[in-house]
């Protein structure tokens, strides 16, 4: 966080420039790369990044999708967005760090799970709500 307005000129960035600009293209190529990477997998913290990705994913799509009233709304959400992003890249390293099987990371990886996905989940169904709620007359 840089605070002083600077996150959100990055959050508004990220998503009009990054993801609004190329209806999601661009963002999509990445969450294909990293759900490649992040491979079929039957532990916790790999269920846990794909699932973070599939939610991004869809966030992806709905804002790629935005008609003219629902683009303004997106101002509002841009930080929960980029939380979002960040947040999901957090889960996909934590998975990166998960797989090399080192037991002194093990706590790590269970805090991360217990109060960043619930943080996760909140950004993602915020920023999902916004999209929703029908455009002033």
């Amino acid at each position: 966080m840089i605070y002083e307005s600077t996150n959100e000129i990055q959050a508004i960035d990220l998503l009009f420039r990054k993801v609004v600009s190329d209806s999601g293209h661009g963002l999509t190529s990445v969450l294909d790369r990293m759900a490649a990477e992040s491979g079929p997998s039957l532990s916790p913290a790999a269920r846990r990044v794909s699932s973070a990705i599939d939610g991004w994913r869809e966030l992806a799509h709905l804002i790629a999708a935005a008609d003219e009233g629902s683009v303004q709304r997106l101002y509002a959400v841009a930080g929960d967005f980029l939380r979002v992003t960040a947040l999901t890249l957090m889960a996909w390293a934590w998975a990166r760090v998960d797989a090399l099987g080192d037991s002194r990371f093990a706590d790590g990886s269970d805090a991360f799970s217990r109060w960043v996905h619930l943080e996760l989940a909140m950004q993602r169904a915020m920023v999902q709500a916004a999209q929703q709620v029908p455009a002033p007359d």
